[in-house]
């Protein structure tokens, strides 16, 4: 019987290298620089030696758990940014008209 640390290994041995979670897909050459990243920060902040597929599985788990999080405060931040433009739209780009006899 295969153990889930074999199933999801052999998961990621068939797939393309991204990581990716629903529609947000991060490119394979960024999905190596994230495992490499976290292979050293676990080696020096933990003293552990994790091998690429641990990385890569430890990267799949936050990016399907907390990348969600993130994202969405991203969406809000957008969301509020845009409506505050939008509110100044009038006082920025407003213009009197019936201008001609007032510059004479």
């Amino acid at each position: 019987m295969l153990s889930n640390f074999d199933i999801k290994a052999k998961t990621f041995a068939s797939r393309t290298g991204k990581c990716c979670v629903g529609a947000m897909e991060i490119p394979a050459e960024e999905t190596d620089a994230l495992v490499h990243s976290i292979q050293k920060y676990m080696g020096e902040e933990f003293d552990q030696d994790i091998s690429p597929l641990k990385a890569r599985l430890l990267l799949n788990y936050v990016w399907d758990e907390v990348a969600p999080f993130a994202y969405n405060a991203g969406v809000k931040d957008a969301q509020e940014f845009t409506r505050a433009r939008n509110e100044e739209l009038p006082d920025t780009v407003f213009r009197d008209g019936l201008n001609y006899w007032r510059n004479r």
